[in-house]
C-alpha cells in the first residue's frame, strides 16, 4: 500500500515537449517523423498552411499566469484526422485541466495539413498548442528549416505565449541554435527545450557535455522513467535526482518536468524499426505525480509524457480516433489508458494551486493490470521472440487508486484469488493486490456512497491474441468506478 499525500509549496509566479525514447547503440528507428514511418498512401486533410506571420510582432493571446500543464501529442499518427478529431481529443484534454498539446513534428508530409487543423481546433474549443521539434528527424543545422516550419503557426491565436513570446519545445536537440531560429521566424521564441541526460543525469549541452549553449528561457526533461536515458530497466523507483539536475542547471530559468503511465515498447521483425523493452511502472503514474508536488516552485511546467504515442505505451489519450498505427495496434488494442487521466485530475489541480495535497472532488477508484501473468511462454509465436527486457521487474499484480475525501473500504477480487478488503485513509492512495487469472471485480464504500463493478478485460495464463497470433503483451489496461455515478 502506498500512500501519496503530498506537499507543495505555492510559487509566486511560473515561467513559462519527441516521444521516441532516444536509441540505445544498436536501436533502430522507423523512417519518417514523429515516431512512425510515413503510412503508404496516408492522405492528408484539405487544410492549408496559414499566412505567415512575417516579421511582425506576435499578437496572439498571452495564456493567464499560472503553472500549465500540457501534453506531447504525436502529430506523426495524425495523417487521417479532420478537423472535428483534434476538437474531439482537446475538448477532453482541457475538461482534465490539461492547458494545452506540445505537438511533436518530424517531417511527415502531412505536417502542415494536421498543424492547421490543430490550430484551428484549438482555437475552436479554447484550448492552446505550441510546436515540439523532433531532432529524431531534424538536425542542428537546419534552424532555417525549423524557422520555415514554425513560422507560419506561431502568430495564431491558439499558439500559447509566454510574456509576450511564443513557447516553442522539443524531443533532443541540445546543439541547436535557437536564437538562429528566432531570427529565421522573424519574432523571440521562448525555447524551452529537451535536452537529453547521460547514464549520470548529465544533462547533454551543459559545459564540458556538449556543444550546445542554454537557452535563456528553460529546459524541459525527458527523464520520467526508471531505467532511462541509457533504456536498460531497473527494479527501482524514479526518484526527482534528474530534475533537482536540472533545475540547478536553469538557475532562475523555467523548468518543464515530465510525468508518465507507463512505458512499453514489443516491435519485432514485422516493422523496420525493432525494439522491445519496458521500464518498471506499475506505480510510476501516482509516484511521480507525488514527486512533483513534492517539487514545488522548483517545477515551472508540466509535460504528460504522452496523449498518444502508443509504440511505447504511455498513451492516456482516448483509442476511438483515427490515429495511424505504427504497428503497435498489436498491443494496444483493447487496452483503454484514458482511466488515468481521472487519476491525474486531483494532481493537476494541486499543482496548478500550489496546494499540499490531491484534491478530490470525485470520490471513486482507477484500477489498471496486465492483461496476462508474467511468466506466460510465448517465445515461439511472439513477433519479437522474446520477452520484453525489464520483464522481471513487474509484479503480478492488480493495482488500484482510491480516491475518496474522508476515507472509505476497498474491496477487490482478482480472479481466483480471494476477495481482499483494505481501508483506504483519505485523498488518494494506492493498493496493490495478488493477481488472479479470471474477471476483476471491485467496489468501494465511502461516506458519501457507494459504487461497484467488473472489468471488461479477464487476466489469463496464456499468450496475448494479436492480429498476429499470440505475443506477448505487457501494456496495462484500465478503468474507473466513481461514487455516485
Amino acid at each position: 500500500m502506498a500512500s501519496v499525500a503530498t506537499a507543495a509549496p505555492s510559487i509566486a509566479s511560473a515561467g513559462p515537449g519527441g516521444s521516441n525514447v532516444y536509441a540505445a547503440a544498436g536501436d533502430s528507428l522507423p523512417a519518417g517523423g514523429s515516431g512512425v514511418a510515413a503510412p503508404s498512401g496516408a492522405a492528408a486533410t484539405n487544410a492549408t498552411v496559414p499566412a505567415s506571420s512575417g516579421n511582425t510582432t506576435v499578437v496572439a493571446n498571452t495564456a493567464s499566469a499560472g503553472r500549465p500543464v500540457f501534453a506531447h501529442y504525436m502529430v506523426g499518427l495524425t495523417s487521417k484526422f479532420d478537423q472535428a478529431a483534434w476538437e474531439k481529443e482537446m475538448t477532453i484534454a482541457k475538461s482534465k485541466g490539461i492547458d494545452g498539446f506540445a505537438l511533436n513534428i518530424g517531417k511527415d508530409p502531412y505536417n502542415n495539413p494536421q498543424l492547421t487543423n490543430a490550430y484551428s481546433a484549438a482555437q475552436a474549443v479554447g484550448f492552446k498548442v505550441f510546436i515540439s521539434v523532433d531532432f529524431n528527424w531534424y538536425n542542428a543545422g537546419e534552424t532555417n528549416e525549423v524557422g520555415a516550419q514554425l513560422k507560419p503557426y506561431i502568430g495564431l491565436p491558439a499558439q500559447y505565449m509566454v510574456d509576450g513570446q511564443p513557447l516553442v519545445s522539443s524531443f533532443a536537440g541540445h546543439d541547436f541554435d535557437w536564437k538562429a531560429a528566432s531570427a529565421a521566424v522573424g519574432t523571440e521564441l521562448y525555447a524551452v527545450p529537451n535536452w537529453l541526460q547521460d547514464g549520470g543525469n548529465n544533462i547533454q549541452g551543459a559545459p564540458g557535455l556538449g556543444s550546445g549553449s542554454p537557452p535563456e528561457e528553460g529546459l524541459f526533461s525527458w527523464h520520467v522513467w526508471p531505467g532511462q536515458p541509457t533504456n536498460t530497466p531497473i527494479g527501482e523507483k524514479l526518484g526527482t535526482a534528474a530534475d533537482e539536475k536540472y533545475r540547478t542547471f536553469m538557475g532562475n530559468g523555467t523548468y518543464m518536468a515530465g510525468v508518465s503511465p507507463w512505458f512499453f515498447t514489443h516491435f519485432g521483425s514485422e516493422v523496420p524499426y525493432p525494439k522491445n523493452w519496458m521500464f518498471k511502472g506499475e506505480t510510476l503514474w501516482v509516484d511521480r505525480w507525488k514527486d512533483i508536488l513534492a517539487l514545488g516552485d522548483k517545477v515551472n511546467m508540466l509535460e504528460i509524457v504522452t496523449w498518444n504515442d502508443y509504440g511505447e505505451s504511455h498513451y492516456v489519450g482516448p483509442l476511438d480516433t483515427p490515429w495511424t498505427s505504427d504497428g503497435s495496434d498489436l498491443w494496444v488494442k483493447g487496452m483503454p489508458h484514458d482511466a488515468m487521466l481521472d487519476l491525474a485530475q486531483p494532481y493537476i489541480k494541486a499543482f496548478k494551486a500550489g496546494a499540499s495535497e490531491p484534491t478530490v472532488e470525485q470520490e471513486g477508484l482507477v484500477y489498471w493490470y496486465r492483461p496476462t501473468l508474467k511468466d506466460v511462454n510465448c517465445d515461439a509465436t511472439d513477433n519479437t521472440g522474446s520477452k520484453p527486457k525489464g520483464w522481471e521487474f513487474v509484479k503480478d499484480s492488480v493495482f488500484v487508486a482510491a480516491m475518496t475525501k474522508a476515507g472509505g473500504t476497498l474491496k477487490v477480487t482478482s480472479g481466483n484469488k480471494a476477495p481482499v478488503s483494505l481501508e483506504a485513509k483519505g485523498g488518494v492512495e494506492v493498493f496493490e493486490v495478488p493477481m488472479g487469472v479470471g474477471e476483476q471485480s471491485f467496489e468501494l464504500t465511502t461516506a458519501g456512497g457507494s459504487t461497484s463493478g467488473k472489468s471488461n478485460l479477464t487476466i489469463t495464463d496464456q499468450c496475448w491474441e494479436s492480429r498476429l497470433g499470440k505475443i506477448y503483451n505487457y501494456n496495462f489496461y484500465s478503468g474507473i468506478l466513481n461514487v455516485g455515478a
